[in-house]
Formats: structure tokens, sequence, C-alpha cells
């Protein structure tokens, strides 16, 4: 949003609070689910994209944290061949 819009001067307070109110309305109606990389690295190939993505943004803490994802998968998938 830009800064501008911030410090637009209110001429109508009464629609102001109604705008507001409807985007609380709107952001109390979103409802999101629980993510995990883990569950689409089903092949060698999504495990290479998942890495070359992350790699190629070079944040260490995404690094390290896809890394963790990766030896998460490959230690359930050697638990399921060793059973």
């Amino acid at each position: 949003m830009p800064a501008s819009f911030c410090r637009r001067q209110v001429t109508n307070p009464g629609k102001a609070t109604m705008i507001a109110e409807v985007w609380r309305v709107r952001l109390r109606a979103i409802e999101t689910t629980g993510w995990s990389p883990t569950a689409h690295l089903d092949s060698d190939a999504a495990v290479l994209a998942y890495l070359e993505a992350v790699f190629e943004d070079g944040d260490p803490a995404l690094i390290a944290a896809a890394l963790a994802d990766v030896a998460q998968v490959r230690s359930s998938v050697g638990a399921d061949v060793r059973d």
C-alpha cells in the first residue's frame, strides 16, 4: 500500500469506518491450512527443483530448512524400504 494512501486525510469518517469494518470482516473470513513441502517431495526431480529454488534465493535460514525437509523425506522413505 503506498504511503500516500495512509497519509490521506479522511473527509468522510463514517465511510472510512465502514470500509475498515468491511476489511476486518473479509480478513476474518479467510481460513488457512497447514502446508508442508515434504508432502510434495515425492521424486528426485521434485527434490532437485526445490533445492535449486532455495539455493537461488540464497537465504541461509531457508537453505537450512530445505535441507532439513529433504532429510526428513529421505529418512521416512528409508524407513519404508527397511520395513
